[in-house]
């Protein structure tokens, strides 16, 4: 099923730090268990047939058709003394038996790889990421399928050197240039009228900290952001943080410049918040002042409840194109790994919902919860975003929040039940509406090669506006999929 919140992966890390280009001072990177082999290569083949019974998403004429898809899968890793890398792909073409000007190639997988150009200081870090999905919660397909009504490819991909080192006297230094490229294609069934615009992005970042394991921990964090858009932003931030115990007290001051056609914000920023640690495993942050002229609050929360019940929330406010919001959200993806916990990590970045051609107010809030055990694990997210556009007329507010749930029954056998809920409630773009869906899946390994998998999904979406249109999807599909 296209689940509405793979458009919402990356905002939860994204109020770690009043200044989100900036990689994390205080996260040291993860062991990492050398692999007996430099290079892992692990390819599949697989074959998916999908039976819709509304392949046009029409409310009132419904068509079925029956889908075919092979796809040739890769998984790879890289892991020498300077280079590490990991791509996790898929290649196939969907071929509809009925409408077969749907039919066409499609494309997934996320890669990241970096180089140590001087080990320990200086490293040369690359991301990418692409997957297809609705534009908006409007008559979104209950399957994941190249060619359906309004569905677009979103590629992401930056590249950069970061230096991270610590000076003779204890201080930390992080700097970082990169450059990001956001691209839209069309791979819908006909034309999509609201394609976003590409968007090219450079930025470079620099910070220095003293040692935070000291009761008093001094910042400061600069950022340099532009794009084809002709938006620019400078912001410089200075930090001080005083810990005592399992709490800390936060004061920052600093300046954000922010200039694109007609639109000018030149303001001081002040917060003061604090910070509590009540395990080795959990950090709350609250802090509250003025930024944009404007006041502001910004927080973020990893609670580990125990070994098997976590937590991630965040709250962010921030002024950018909605193009560079998809770049700090996927940066912020990138980074997961580093700051939250594996069963809190993202595993994909999808195409998010509502996006325009214009630079707003964004805030963002967003929570993820995961419980697992031997036999079962539970996620629950949500997502608030409330974007004030500032170069066009107009407001977008929308709600996502999605569930799912495994039983393994066996080691060769599981079920999964997985629902979403979105809800548009204004938007310059896009008629307010709701969107519901649902998946249940069994997963059987025939073997240790090869799996097996049956799912029924249903999608029902309805416009609160324009007569209350409602567009409802059911399909069953089932894939094999055999790995080398």
């Amino acid at each position: 099923m296209a689940a509405l919140t793979l458009s919402l992966i990356g905002d939860i890390t994204r109020a770690a730090d009043p200044d989100p280009g900036a990689a994390p001072l205080q996260t040291a990177p993860p062991q990492r268990t050398p692999p007996q082999q430099a290079l892992v290569l692990q390819p599949s083949v697989g074959l998916e047939e999908i039976y819709t019974d509304n392949v046009d998403l029409s409310a009132t004429d419904r068509v079925s058709d029956l889908i075919s898809r092979l796809y040739l899968s890769l998984d790879a890793t890289l892991d020498t003394a300077r280079s590490q890398g990991h791509l996790d792909g898929s290649v196939g073409y969907d071929f509809y038996a009925r409408q077969s000007f749907r039919s066409g190639f499609y494309g997934t997988g996320n890669g990241a790889a970096s180089y140590a150009l001087v080990p320990d200081l200086l490293t040369l870090k690359a991301d990418a990421s692409t997957a297809d999905g609705a534009l908006s919660i409007i008559g979104y397909s209950a399957t994941d399928r190249r060619g359906a009504p309004d569905v677009a490819q979103l590629t992401t991909f930056d590249v950069g050197p970061e230096l991270s080192g610590r000076t003779p006297d204890g201080l930390e230094v992080k700097a970082a240039a990169r450059f990001t490229q956001i691209l839209y294609s069309n791979a819908s069934g006909g034309p999509l009228l609201l394609l976003p615009s590409n968007d090219s992005i450079g930025q470079f970042t620099a910070a220095v900290a003293t040692d935070a394991s000291r009761p008093l921990q001094l910042e400061n964090s600069a950022e340099y952001l532009r794009d084809t858009q002709d938006f620019t932003t400078v912001s410089d931030i200075q930090s001080v943080i005083y810990r005592v115990g399992a709490f800390g007290l936060i004061g920052r001051v600093g300046y954000d410049y922010i200039t694109q056609d007609q639109l000018h914000i030149s303001a001081p920023t002040g917060s003061v918040g604090f910070e509590y640690k009540p395990n080795n495993s959990s950090t709350l942050t609250v802090e509250t002042g003025s930024r944009y002229n404007r006041p502001a609050w910004t927080a973020n929360a990893t609670i580990e409840f125990s070994p098997r019940l976590l937590a991630t929330a965040a709250y962010v406010e921030e002024v950018e194109p909605d193009q560079v919001g998809v770049a700090r959200s996927y940066f912020a993806f990138t980074q997961a790994p580093l700051i939250l916990p594996p069963p809190l990590v993202p595993t994909s970045f999808g195409v998010p919902p509502n996006v325009a051609n214009a630079t707003s107010f964004a805030r963002t809030a967003t929570f993820r919860g995961a419980y697992h055990d031997d036999a079962n694990s539970l996620s629950v997210s949500g997502s608030w975003a409330d974007r004030e556009y500032l170069t066009i007329p107009g407001q977008d507010k929308t709600l996502v929040i999605d569930a799912a749930y495994t039983r393994t029954m066996r080691p060769d056998l599981s079920l999964t039940v997985h629902a979403d809920y979105g809800r548009s409630f204004e938007s310059p773009t896009f008629p307010e509406s709701t969107a519901i869906g649902g998946t249940i899946e069994l997963a059987y390994r025939l073997n240790s090669h090869t799996d097996l998998t049956l799912n029924f999904s249903r999608s029902q979406t309805r416009q609160l506006g324009l007569g209350g249109e409602l567009v409802t999807e059911n399909a069953v599909y089932e894939t094999i999929r055999r790995a080398f």
